[in-house]
């Protein structure tokens, strides 16, 4: 497992962060800093930061109930809500959150065109919608 971070003098982003030095904790309280997760699984630990920093993470929604169904075969009731990934990031919201489109797969959203992915943008750790 790893983790990254850019800082460019400015502005402080931190990769699915995993044990993070003091010294990176102490440059974010001096910039502009944001939590990106390449997956929503990456959570790692993005909810400390969050707590402690009140930073924003970038991620991608997690597998939706519908989407663990049809990919893996499995029951509502075994898909539950869905993945459980960022849940404590998104639960304040009941699960909304803004939503911007890119350009990569489109698996947990059955209501974007395919080609297009969702992320959600949470600032601190309360979901924040449109």
């Amino acid at each position: 497992m790893s983790s990254y971070a850019i800082d460019d003098g400015e502005r402080l982003l931190l990769f699915d962060p995993l044990g993070v030095p003091s010294e990176l904790i102490d440059l974010a309280a001096g910039r502009e800093t944001a939590i990106v997760l390449t997956a929503p699984w990456h959570e790692r630990d993005a909810e400390s930061l969050v707590e402690r920093l009140g930073v924003p993470v970038y991620t991608p929604l997690p597998d939706s109930a519908q989407y663990l169904m049809d990919t893996y075969g499995i029951t509502a009731e075994q898909a539950g809500d869905g993945s459980p990934d960022v849940v404590w990031l998104l639960r304040e919201n009941k699960g909304e959150a803004r939503r911007t489109h890119q350009a990569t797969g489109c698996r947990s959203a059955p209501t974007c065109s395919p080609g297009t992915s969702r992320t959600t943008r949470c600032s601190g750790s309360r979901a924040s919608t449109p």
